[in-house]
């Protein structure tokens, strides 16, 4: 198996939060914007223009208009992942439950 270094990944993975998780994924090699609420829509249409895997803390989810976030959440790319908050100030549903639902497992 080949051994994946830093660089063969560099900049294709984005993330969008604060700027304590940022620096853990700046680290790991990612491209990572700390944008105000006020300008997280427009950071995240650029994100999703300029990169195949962008992360997005649920924290800055909840500033980006619903609309616009279903959109790409439900688009064929890039792959959107949303991240729980590392405050916790902005809970994360039932995780069990939402899996079960979205892996058409029934309880």
């Amino acid at each position: 198996m080949a051994r994946l270094r830093r660089r063969d990944y560099q900049g294709e993975i984005a993330f969008i939060g604060d700027e304590v998780s940022a620096a853990g994924w700046r680290l790991g090699g990612a491209t990572v914007y700390t944008p105000s609420a006020a300008d997280a829509s427009t950071t995240f249409q650029r994100a999703l223009a300029t990169h195949p895997l962008l992360l997005l803390s649920a924290e800055l989810a909840r500033t980006i208009p619903a609309d616009l976030l279903h959109q790409a959440l439900r688009g064929p790319g890039p792959l959107l992942l949303i991240l729980p908050d590392l405050r916790e100030r902005t809970p994360v549903r039932d995780l069990a439950t939402r899996l079960r639902r979205e892996l058409g497992m029934r309880p």
